[in-house]
């Protein structure tokens, strides 16, 4: 008697929590597996960073929502707790009631509290029950990957994970979902038509040098992020950045090697070949687009600084590396952009679990890495020499994913590796670029700032 009365006490308790308010949205599609697509209304959120664990973003959520603000203010729980999945700075939201705007808001004590107003939007949602562990996320994520791929459906963006339930709720009682926005496939390919065209509009200004253009297109609060240095926000900052190009660069001329649709972003690898005070110049560089409404909104280029500064005539140096082909080493058709995928990750697996053998092996015998070291490193033995070198300092290799896919043929991986080396440890912006045939690495382009992965190694400052 006593057991049925405390399972009833957990299931009302928890019936009640569920009736507090939760964005609100109609249902437009049902499917198996507790798939459906969903039309969300606009509302607010407050937003944090996560730092490391669920927990400290849920304890500065809610020190606000119980009365950490300017007006010591109280204000409702609501549902869900939602935390992105795949994100390079992992964030948490909790949803203001319908009753407030932003104007009402009182000011956070905690400066790590923000707040965000979320437009109205479709969505792919898949909803379980039980503790969402690691493990349960990932199987219902793939769930819901597999039907988007095989649906009308495209997914935009990164998933996020919704829980509803305080801790103690029973486990076959909890409410998760997983929710990533969508937009059907055939509106998609016009979208990416129109970024890719905006990306298009941006070399064409560049290389006319049309500079009243380039900062039309990043609008007033566009972002320029040379990866190995503090963001430049804003169109002004940007023409004040510009202003040593503008005087000094007499030819400019992207001569575009790869370009296409990574994700979301516009992804353009490319030599940047221009005349500059009288000096002729050549760097490769590969530059990543986020672009909406017409507009650039972000744009982040890894290249090595110090080549370019020599090419610009800046610093007295010669290239540090051979510029790699620009034709192609293989038929794009000759492997599924699937495949080709397999033999990326395999390749980060072996960094990551430090297997210098596995990643030698994933080397075509002709296979060539540019812009590692300072001459291409040439077949499986040059990378074994390569790791011998350097493997037993390493003692871990974390690869940060931000942008990974197939772009005409060739596998495109933007993202951050975290190293530990000799001691030290640091987070370096990469960007790599890889050509695969036959399940191996024929070309492997990696884009970074040299003095920054030294500084990260602790061999320079």
């Amino acid at each position: 008697m006593k057991n049925g009365l405390l399972v009833c006490l957990v299931l009302i308790f928890s019936v009640s929590v569920m009736a507090i308010e939760e964005p609100k949205y109609s249902v437009l599609q049902e499917f198996e597996n507790g798939i459906e697509i969903r039309a969300y209304e606009p509302h607010l959120v407050a937003v944090t960073k996560m730092d490391g664990s669920q927990n400290s973003g849920f304890r500065v959520l809610a020190g606000y929502i119980f009365g950490g603000n300017e007006k010591e203010q109280e204000i409702a729980m609501t549902a869900p707790v939602s935390t992105t999945m795949m994100a390079d700075s992992p964030e948490m939201t909790f949803m203001i009631p319908s009753e407030y705007d932003l104007a009402e808001l009182p000011k956070p004590n905690d400066e790590r509290v923000n707040f965000r107003e979320v437009p109205a939007y479709t969505a792919a949602v898949i909803r379980f029950s039980g503790r969402a562990n690691a493990e349960m996320v990932e199987a219902h994520w793939q769930k819901l990957r597999a039907f988007l791929a095989n649906s009308e459906w495209k997914g935009l963006g990164e998933p996020t994970l919704n829980q509803y339930n305080p801790p103690w709720t029973l486990g076959f009682w909890r409410r998760n979902e997983i929710i990533i926005p969508v937009m059907k496939k055939e509106d998609a390919l016009n979208v990416n038509e129109n970024k890719l065209a905006v990306a298009r509009d941006m070399l064409d200004a560049w290389n006319t040098l049309d500079w009243k253009r380039v900062y039309q297109l990043f609008g007033k609060n566009g972002v320029l992020a040379n990866m190995m240095a503090e963001p430049t926000v804003g169109s002004d900052a940007i023409r004040e950045r510009f202003v040593a190009f503008e005087q000094g660069l007499t030819r400019m001329e992207f001569i575009v090697l790869n370009m296409g649709m990574l994700g979301d972003d516009v992804v353009i690898e490319r030599l940047d070949s221009f005349d500059f005070n009288g000096k002729t110049g050549l760097v490769p560089v590969t530059g990543v687009l986020t672009i909406a409404d017409g507009q650039v909104k972000e744009w982040r280029e890894y290249y090595d600084r110090n080549w370019l500064l020599s090419e610009m005539g800046v610093l007295d140096a010669e290239p540090p590396h051979p510029i790699a082909p620009r034709e192609p080493a293989i038929d794009a058709d000759a492997m599924t952009d699937e495949a080709r995928l397999v033999v990326a990750q395999a390749m980060l697996d072996a960094y990551e679990n430090l297997d210098w053998e596995a990643a030698a092996n994933l080397i075509a015998d002709d296979g060539v890495i540019h812009y590692a070291e300072k001459d291409p490193m040439v077949g499986p033995n040059a990378m074994r020499a390569h790791t011998s070198r350097i493997g037993s300092l390493l003692t871990a290799v974390d690869f940060d994913i931000r942008n990974i896919g197939v772009v005409n043929g060739v596998v495109m991986i933007e993202r951050h590796d975290v190293i530990e080396f000799n001691g030290h440890k640091g987070r370096v912006p990469v960007f790599g670029s890889m050509e695969i045939e036959d399940g191996k690495i024929k070309v492997w382009r990696e884009y970074f700032d040299h003095n920054q992965m030294l500084a990260v190694l602790g061999l320079a400052q």
